[in-house]
Formats: structure tokens, sequence, C-alpha cells
């Protein structure tokens, strides 16, 4: 089964994906800004959230295990 075809059965997977796509950017912005003060508080936000998609990784292929 391909990466596109899992997609619809890994919502969790994109939606974690996705935020951490999003708060990278923001930093990104705050960055060329010059605003360190929400670039500190993005970074923590990152980090929170690749432990999220990390966790829902690690318990989906736990679950499914060799069935996906």
């Amino acid at each position: 089964m391909t990466v596109l075809k899992k997609i619809p059965y890994l919502p969790l997977h994109v939606a974690c994906v996705l935020m951490t796509i999003g708060i990278l950017t923001a930093r990104l912005i705050s960055f060329r800004q010059d605003n360190s003060q929400p670039e500190q508080k993005l970074m923590h936000a990152r980090v929170v959230v690749q432990g999220a998609t990390m966790t829902v990784i690690v318990g989906t292929a736990y679950y499914y295990g060799e069935k996906f």
C-alpha cells in the first residue's frame, strides 16, 4: 500500500504533520521580523507537537502491527 493510499486511514498523522509545518512557518515569519518573544514560544510548541506526532506514529505502528 502506498503512502497516498494510507492517508485516509491516518488522519492524526496528517494533522500532526500539518501542525508542525504551520508552527515552523510561523517561526520563520517571526524570525524574519526579528521578533524573539513569539519565536521562543513557537519553538516550545514545535517540540510538543513533534512529541505528539511521534506518539501517534509509534501508537499506530503498535496497534496495526503487520496488518498495515
